[in-house]
Parts: structure tokens; sequence; C-alpha cells
């Protein structure tokens, strides 16, 4: 079976893409709370790090977090809300 393909066709022309506003506003919603717990939970032993060692703490902390876990489990969650 082949199948045929039109040059002008395009997966992006099929699949709507979630405006950027929404985009901002959910991982927004995310890394707020997120840096909160985690500065929560971490805080006092954070504090006697030095600032670039405290930031590469959270930064290796939150963006795990956001790209494996939290994104797309909000993602599914808010899909119909992303596309509208």
């Amino acid at each position: 079976m082949t199948l045929n393909y039109h040059e002008n066709f395009s997966f992006s022309s099929i699949m709507q893409q979630p405006k950027k506003w929404k985009m901002a506003l959910l991982v927004w919603a995310i890394i707020y709370p997120t840096i909160s717990a985690i500065t929560l939970l971490l805080g006092g032993w954070l504090s006697t790090l030095p600032v670039l060692a405290r930031t590469f703490v959270m930064s290796s902390l939150l963006v795990p977090f956001m790209i494996f876990i939290a994104m797309p489990f909000l993602s599914k969650q808010f899909h119909s809300w992303l596309i509208k």
C-alpha cells in the first residue's frame, strides 16, 4: 500500500497549536508553586549555598520536574482550554 503525500501538506495545518499566552500562563502556574515549595522545603539549606550553587540546585530540580512530570500532566488536563 502506498500513501500519496501532497507537497503542501503539513501537520501544523491539522494540529492546532496553543496560544502562547495560554502556554505562558500554564508554565507560570506550575513554576510559581514549585519554586515556592522547593524554597519552603530546602530554604534553610539553600541559604547556606552561594548564589550560583543555589540557582543550580533549584534549576536542577525544577527543569526535569517541569519537562517530565508537570507539563505533560497539565497539558493533558487543560488540553481543551489550550486549543480553544
